[in-house]
């Protein structure tokens, strides 16, 4: 565990010691809480009053729902009672003595019932069993707070091991119990409840408070956090609502502990890197991404970038642009093998469950929700002004001791130095404008179901002109129900049509451009490409060369399902995904110099990914005695599909013809096919006894296409294990400050098959040349069909509590997974006609880490309310072992590091004598000119977070709402000098440079982290910058670190009587920020992104609002 001690910088030490006021301020809170719960006043003036008054004063006052038959009550004569200021216990005292009723108190319900006054039958002497007392039959039905039937529910007699489920209707049956037995109702998702054996009752269970029994979605089931053996984090409606995103993935930033996000660009459609519990292929081209599942069904892209032609400004383009974020329920993330496993190969990285919304029985409602903001980018450096840049030109010069002439420094002595343009502002200073509109209807009745929504967004981008990323989306579904409710089918279908335009390249490239640049339009209002005889590149030409790309995504599933007697259901899926994308890229011959005689050129693509998938299912559930039994059995046949044409179209004469491929006077294509097929038999089996021992096991048999035909099937499997200590007794009754303790484990062995298609075979490339009409093919991939699955094994231990009846719940876990068999690519001698080939190697990566969460509710009252979440990982990723790795191509690796190890020449410093960059060399001494080979430091570092997490905090102020997220991380990355140095565009050369450069050095003993400015590639001090950019060097790195403020929400609820008359049922007027503030040390660009050519993430700030009618 030493291994995994944090050095948490300034950064990250605010962020604990914000949590830990924050948990002080909690826990003096508590004992009020606790105490207002017990021992709440209650005041009661009642002179002959009927029984259910007193209990709604009683209510009203205390917080709590009395809960009854109406035949418990029936007969009780009025009661007179005065008392005031006392606790709720005492006064269900006196109402005891008073009436022939009796109370037991279950959290905020209250259970009412009779006392037992019916005589048992005499026992025969010595005789006491329970055939000679008095047998009963009962029937009842269990139902929800609003009467809707709960199927499944457990009904147990108290004491006993005799207990039975609700049937479809939730009805319920037992037969030949005693009659003074207690019933104990349980279900997933609501309180347990205890209530007196009595026939023909209704039982309605409320909603679960505690945090623990919130239904999860696991792989094809539900469970609760309770009773779960895996590692499941969910993300509910209301936190992906609260966001103003154009992609959903970037609500799970620093809400789930093990998951990193990393967002690309700040641009509409950019691709968000996901990544659950550290990387585990050493082969960079073998995805580690998550499977993405949406309603049942893959997602055919995952989250591969979809764009053939560069996605334009974004650089990329997400296949998740194309889901709607206001369609989504709920999101849950499954990490460890136990919640994994099921999913075989697919889910070696962890598994990503979405779900969209569905529609509720009930009368029919329309829902809408607008809003409206503005975007602007944030953590962006000031650049030199023309006097700064013109000074060091000069100095650039005179340090090389090279003469300035018109040739080599055209900028400063033919331009006009007096001229000066801010391309930060001209290009990136732009407000962009963002707009969300969904309206929705939805209702029903037990038997039918429907939800239809529609939605609007657009977004734009701060570029000057017309871009921006717009989407239209419609969610529909429908669930139907038989009379008996032993049928069930539900069908639902998500369609999302996007268009982004952009520019081709980012802009954020072509704020170096020199601040003298002359004039960009020439006397006849055209751009403008040189004066005085020398060129330049003309920033206004790029957005002439633009980029679009339309998408149409539709994901629809089929559910059916029947409820056989005896606990058996049958289940089968039917889900279907496409996504079409068609991209076209354009330079026209006005973007370009009419010195260079151009012709345009455009790019056209169109790219489809569709997935099928079946997925037939048994389910059987039963009860014997204390011990709940589920199983499942099922089998998975899916076929993916991709296609894409390319087409290259070149020498266009004519700017109105470029959006028309067969106008270019020249064009090449290239083509893709691509066929996965995947099919499995899957079983799972849980166990749990007395709610205290719990025993899921998992196993699969997986199939897929992307290996060699005898090699095509591997077995994997799981097993989880739980154990609710807090269900002791000797728990209960020696740590009552403790609700809930679980120890849980879990062990498991998954594939991983995401190498790409085909790579078991040879396979060629048409050459670009052809003999006598007939172009010949080119080896590109030597066959291999021995290689076989990359191998997971996971492990997992966790500790879950629960302090103050589950007020305060912490989550600590530990796990540990090593993948071996490592596909990579296996370098080959030249002979062979191959320069490698794909093949299994004996290398093993471990990921290794500690997870800490905790949820506290810190306030619960009527008016007020508080709560917090705080999660933290520290991981670890390491190469554990590589055989003859020095030989291999992957020499730049080192055991027992971290596979993002950074590997170069060592710095020493800037010599203050000269001002040149010095390193060390192999001796440990000092040079400016190293030998790469021998000087090298094979670990100078690594980029892996040493720690990340997320801060949130929710208040409620009556009807105003507070909700504010902090996600931070402790990393090293690439600095703002690193920036300088990772191109030829130097300090000193014929580009603007942030304003960091002023502080370089100037003169013999001067201290400075920067060199001396250089313009000529034949200085000391320009060579020495090339081994920075070649080489690399610690010199390019530095802390990284921040908190940012990712999003806060305050929204404001109309009271119902003001919006009673306009009829609506509520309207809710709220404002949010993403991206406000960013606390680090990382300085001039933002420790996200790390970097000056790239939009960084923007800041948005929006007003809306939410009504329901």
């Amino acid at each position: 565990m030493v291994n995994f001690y944090c050095k948490v910088t300034p950064v990250i030490i605010k962020c604990m010691r914000l949590s830990t006021l924050i948990i002080g301020i909690q826990l003096s809170f508590f004992s009020l809480l606790m105490a207002h719960e017990t021992r709440a006043q209650v005041s009661v003036e009642a002179n002959q009053s009927p029984i259910k008054t007193i209990f709604s004063q009683i209510g009203q006052q205390a917080g709590v729902t009395f809960t009854y038959n109406e035949s418990t009550v029936k007969d009780i004569a009025p009661v007179s009672l005065h008392v005031k200021n006392k606790p709720l216990t005492d006064v269900l005292l006196l109402l005891q003595q008073k009436t022939a009723l009796q109370f037991r108190q279950l959290g905020k319900l209250i259970a009412v019932y009779r006392a037992a006054t019916e005589k048992k039958q005499n026992p025969l002497p010595g005789n006491n069993t329970p055939s000679n007392l008095l047998l009963i039959t009962i029937m009842g039905k269990v139902t929800d707070e609003s009467g809707q039937p709960l199927p499944g529910a457990t009904v147990k007699i108290k004491g006993t091991t005799v207990s039975t489920t609700t049937d479809a209707d939730g009805v319920f049956k037992l037969i030949n119990i005693s009659q003074d037995a207690t019933l104990s109702i349980t279900f997933i998702g609501y309180d347990y409840y205890e209530v007196p054996a009595a026939n023909n009752m209704t039982i309605a269970l409320a909603k679960s408070i505690s945090k623990l029994d919130e239904v999860k979605i696991i792989a094809y089931g539900t469970t609760t956090q309770r009773l779960t053996t895996g590692s499941v984090n969910t993300i509910k409606r209301q936190n992906i609502e609260n966001q103003p995103v154009g992609n959903p993935l970037e609500v799970l930033y620093g809400r789930i502990p093990g998951l990193v996000v990393t967002e690309t660009n700040g641009l509409p459609g950019s691709a968000i890197k996901i990544q659950i519990r550290g990387r585990t292929s050493i082969n960079s081209s073998i995805s580690n991404d998550p499977l993405f599942i949406i309603d049942g069904v893959p997602y055919a892209p995952n989250n591969n970038d979809i764009g053939n032609i560069g996605g334009g400004a974004a650089g990329s383009v997400s296949p998740f642009n194309s889901i709607n974020p206001s369609d989504i329920e709920r999101i849950d993330v499954l990490k460890d093998a136990d919640a994994t496993a099921i999913y075989g190969s697919r889910g070696s990285n962890g598994v990503i469950l979405i779900q969209t919304k569905r529609g509720m029985a009930g009368a029919t409602q329309v829902n809408a929700n607008v809003y409206t903001g503005w975007n602007a980018t944030t953590r962006t450096t000031d650049w030199l002004n023309t006097q700064q840049y013109v000074q060091m030109r000069k100095e650039a010069f005179k340090n090389d001791n090279v003469t300035m002439t018109s040739a080599n420094a055209y900028d400063v002595l033919v331009w006009d130095t007096t001229r000066y343009t801010d391309f930060k502002k001209m290009l990136l200073s732009n407000t962009a404008h963002q707009t969300n509109a969904q309206l929705a209807i939805s209702g029903g009745n037990e038997a039918n179901q429907f939800l239809l929504s529609g939605t609007y967004f657009r977004e734009t981008t701060m570029f000057p002109g017309d871009f921006g990323d717009k989407k239209g989306a419609v969610l529909f579904n429908i669930n139907h129900y038989s009379n008996d409710k032993k049928l069930n089918i539900l069908f639902s279908g998500n369609y999302v049509s996007t268009d982004n335009n952009s520019t081709a390249n980012d802009l954020s490239n072509y704020l170096n451009l020199p601040p003298d640049l002359p004039s960009l339009y020439d006397q006849n209002g055209k751009l403008n490409w040189s004066s005085g005889g020398y060129s330049f590149a003309n920033p206004l030409a790029y957005l002439e060369r633009t980029y679009d790309g339309s998408t149409k995504n539709l994901i629809s599933n089929l559910q059916v399902r029947y409820m056989f007697p005896g606990g058996l259901k049958f289940k089968t899926s039917f889900g279907y995904n496409i996504l079409n994308i068609n991209e076209i890229s354009t330079t026209p011959i006005a973007a370009q110099d009419p010195s260079k005689s151009p012709t345009g050129f455009s790019t056209f693509s169109n790219s489809e990914f569709s997935s099928v998938i079946i997925e037939p299912q048994l389910d059987y559930t039963r009860s014997i005695g204390q011990l709940q039994l589920s199983a499942l059995l099922g089998g998975t046949w899916q076929s993916n599909s991709t296609t894409g044409n390319t087409i290259a179209a070149t020498g266009y004469t004519n700017d109105l013809l470029l959006e028309t491929p067969a106008a270019a006077p020249s064009s090449s294509i290239s083509s893709t096919v691509i066929k996965y097929k995947y099919v499995a038999l899957f079983g799972r089996i849980n166990f749990n006894y007395k709610r205290k021992f719990l025993l899921n096991l998992t196993g699969r048999r997986d199939g897929s296409s992307r290996f060699g035909p005898d090699k095509q099937f591997s077995n994997f499997g799981a097993i989880g294990l739980g154990y609710i200590f807090s269900e002791e007794q000797w728990i209960k009754s020696h740590l009552n400050f403790l609700s809930f303790g679980k120890l849980r484990s879990s062990f498991g062995l998954t594939g991983n098959d995401k190498i790409g298609d085909y790579a078991y075979l040879s396979t060629y490339t048409p050459t670009s040349q052809s003999f006598q009409g007939v172009t010949g093919l080119y080896p590109t991939s030597l066959p291999n069909s021995d290689y076989a699955w990359e191998l997971n094994k996971k492990l997992e231990a966790a500790l879950e509590l629960g302090f103050l009846k589950d007020r305060v719940l912490v989550s600590t876990a530990y796990y540990n997974n090593r993948s071996s068999n490592q596909l990579i690519n296996y370098a080959l001698p030249s002979q062979t006609g191959g320069s490698s080939i794909m093949a299994n190697f004996p290398a093993t990566v471990v990921n290794s880490g500690v997870e800490i969460e905790i949820t506290t509710i810190n306030l619960s009252k009527h008016d007020l309310k508080w709560s917090t979440s705080f999660n933290i990982t520290v991981p670890k990723n390491r190469l554990q072992e590589f055989p003859r790795l020095s030989s291999s191509s992957y020499s730049n690796l080192i055991i027992g590091q971290p596979l993002s190890v950074l590997s170069g020449l060592q710095f020493a410093d800037i010599n203050p004598a000269t001002g040149i960059l010095e390193f060390r060399n192999a001796s440990g001494g000092i040079t400016t000119s190293p030998v790469y080979a021998s000087d090298k430091n094979i670990n100078i570092g690594n980029t892996e977070p040493k720690c990340y997490g997320g801060l949130e905090n929710n208040l409620q102020f009556r009807n105003w709402n507070l909700d504010f997220l902090f996600e931070f991380r402790k990393q090293i990355g690439t600095t703002i000098i690193g920036n300088l140095y990772n191109n030829t565009t130097y300090p000193g050369t014929m580009y603007n440079q942030p304003i960091i450069v002023l502080n370089r050095w100037q003169a013999p003993g001067d201290v400075s982290n920067i060199s001396k400015y250089t313009t000529t590639s034949t200085s000391a001090a320009y060579a020495s910058l090339n081994n920075v950019r070649i080489y690399g060097t610690d010199y390019r790195y530095g802390d990284a670190s921040y908190a940012r403020l990712k999003n806060i929400v305050l929204t404001y609820s109309m009271p119902p009587k003001w919006i009673r008359r306009a009829g609506l049922k509520s309207l809710q007027l709220y404002s949010s920020a993403q991206n406000l503030l960013v606390i680090t040390d990382y300085k001039y660009a933002d420790p996200e992104t790390q970097t000056l050519q790239k939009t960084p993430p923007v800041r948005t700030i929006t007003v809306g609002l939410k009504t329901n009618f």
